[in-house]
């Protein structure tokens, strides 16, 4: 798997673990098989439809086994799933075992009646790559380090810890490393579609212009190769047509993982409440929550737990001067692509103050990006020609944070919003109205590493965003 059979990509059986979690928007990576040095990223495939393979038999007939993906037809016999409902076509793939690939012992026994048809091929999504892909150089390791590492029936650890550039999907067991039956997650695959976007400029033209690398036959799967691949929960790419606006989301905010979130009241106001600053890298000029005022009495510290009550925090986006910071690898990255008129658009956990469960997502507000710093003087601290910036938390700090990366966002088109705005239901996924405003699917739980608003949903977001009732007097109340 994948099959590319002219075009677009196609996945039909192998991978039974990925399959029952593979929906439509969600991407899917190859690596390339072990015994080849170096290694690639072989294919990138973002997945349009799923379909049943009675389905697939129906609609594609050019894909028939032997040498095509569908490997089944559809049968009405008596008996039990999937033998009742399937038989295996002489000639294709999977002769002695294809009714594993379609049966389940989960409580859904049809999950694994899956086919997949990907999308059009766009830049390196939705193509082959092959010996031309990128290759598992430092930066793209360290992305996959991040990600977790799955195996036949359940997660096996949260971070691929044991990756290298010869077996970047790797997980320690009892027994040892072990290689085989594995795939990753994530919720940050932008960041990967960007390491490949930036690898994948062949010989100084664009994907587009780069001619097939070998016949369909030649790159079809085959079950021997055991070819890893990385399911990357769904979100889209910015785009990167020259003068098009991005729009990137960014999760902010106290949350669970410090006992807490921002409360929600009963008319949809709220209060933003900053995660807690780590109280070795204050200074002088470090704020606490009990500086802090609330928008609608009192102070911020009766919003926290009590262990954070009295300490210092990490006020970050402030919405006083618009400022907005981060040196982490995956979010410093992004926020670098960003230029001058593209939107940075937070949202935060938030609930009822009297509640003890439920954690929604909500917009809060936004930053029309006025300008980008990518902030390498660190002596003298804070660097006097950014003193602009200096209400940012970073820059709050006694020691600068290497590699930081601070927005600055424009004073008369930046806002903190008045009410909030439901972005995810209690598992934090996007809600379906949000997915057809936003053009965003799956979990928006982590904040790793932000997510690109889709180039066919940019000025609908930004017409959006700035029709909503906002506080007007946000920034002069700090």
């Amino acid at each position: 798997m994948p099959t590319d059979w002219t075009s677009p990509l196609y996945f039909g059986p192998c991978k039974r673990s990925m399959r029952p979690k593979m929906q439509r928007g969600d991407y899917v990576f190859g690596v390339s098989p072990s015994p080849t040095r170096p290694r690639r990223i072989v294919f990138v495939a973002k997945i349009e439809k799923r379909m049943t393979f009675a389905e697939a038999y129906r609609r594609f007939p050019k894909l028939h086994g032997p040498g095509g993906p569908i490997h089944v037809r559809p049968v009405k016999r008596s008996g039990s799933f999937p033998r009742s409902d399937y038989e295996h076509i002489p000639g294709s793939m999977h002769k002695k075992d294809w009714y594993r690939d379609l049966a389940s012992r989960g409580p859904d026994t049809r999950e694994l009646d899956a086919f997949f048809v990907c999308s059009p091929a766009d830049g390196c999504v939705g193509r082959w790559l092959g010996e031309r892909g990128p290759e598992v150089d430092d930066e793209i390791l360290e992305f996959l380090k991040t990600c977790s590492v799955h195996g036949v029936s359940s997660c096996l650890a949260e971070e691929n810890t044991h990756a290298s550039r010869n077996y970047p999907i790797v997980h320690r067991g009892p027994r040892g490393l072990l290689y085989k039956g594995l795939h990753l997650e994530t919720d940050a695959p932008e960041v990967l579609l960007a390491l490949c976007d930036a690898r994948t400029q062949l010989d100084g033209h664009p994907l587009d212009t780069v001619p097939r690398l070998l016949p369909p036959k030649e790159r079809t799967s085959k079950c021997g190769t055991r070819r890893k691949a990385s399911v990357c929960r769904s979100t889209d790419r910015a785009s990167d047509v020259v003068g098009a606006k991005r729009i990137l989301l960014l999760r902010v905010g106290m949350d669970l993982g410090f006992g807490g979130l921002g409360p929600l009241f009963a008319d949809g106001r709220f209060e933003y409440v900053p995660i807690p600053e780590d109280p070795k890298k204050t200074c002088s000029r470090s704020l606490y929550f009990s500086q802090l005022p609330a928008r609608f009495g009192g102070t911020l510290e009766r919003f926290v737990p009590p262990r954070y009550r009295t300490g210092p925090a990490h006020y970050d986006p402030e919405f006083d001067t618009f400022t907005y910071g981060d040196p982490t690898r995956n979010k410093r990255r992004q926020l670098l692509r960003l230029a001058s008129n593209d939107m940075l658009v937070f949202y935060a956990g938030l609930r009822p103050p009297d509640e003890r469960r439920g954690s929604r997502l909500y917009v809060i507000g936004y930053f029309t990006v006025q300008s980008v710093h990518d902030v390498t003087t660190l002596k003298p601290w804070p660097p006097p020609a950014l003193k602009h910036l200096w209400a940012n938390a970073h820059f709050r700090r006694k020691k600068p944070d290497v590699g930081l990366v601070v927005v600055e966002g424009s004073h008369q088109n930046s806002r903190l919003l008045q009410s909030a705005l439901a972005l995810s239901d209690d598992r934090q996924l996007v809600l379906p109205e949000m997915e057809r405003r936003v053009g965003l699917t799956g979990s928006v739980m982590r904040a790793g590493a932000g997510r690109w608003v889709p180039a066919t949903h940019v000025a609908g977001v930004e017409r959006w965003l700035r029709s909503l009732e906002v506080s007007a007097g946000a920034a002069a109340s700090r």
